[in-house]
């Protein structure tokens, strides 16, 4: 797991559930190891799903998901999710940070 993404964090062992796009993005519970104990959602999509992935779609699926994440950065209401952490990429993972969700479309 991408460990530059959850160092602060403490992240439960199992995923809550899956989410996005095909269900790429696996969503863990997670509370921010500081004064505040937040309670937050970390998103996480292991690249070695992509093997599942024909050669010609991987790079269109990887910008899909990017776009996903990088959406919630731009868009600040009350009613949208509200990002804590920008997205993390790395050769392994790629994955961000949200408020606490209690579930996903």
């Amino acid at each position: 797991m991408g460990q530059e993404l959850i160092k602060g964090y403490t992240l439960d062992k199992e995923e809550r559930f899956i989410g996005g796009l095909n269900g790429y993005w696996k969503v863990y519970n997670a509370v921010k190891e500081d004064q505040s104990q937040r309670k937050v959602s970390v998103f996480i999509f292991e690249k070695k799903q992509l093997s599942k992935v024909k050669q010609k779609d991987k790079e269109a699926l990887l910008e899909i998901l990017r776009r996903e994440a990088k959406q919630l950065a731009k868009f600040r209401h009350p009613k949208i999710l509200n990002l804590v952490e920008r997205i993390i990429e790395n050769k392994k993972v790629m994955g961000f940070v949200t408020e606490r969700v209690a579930g996903t479309l």
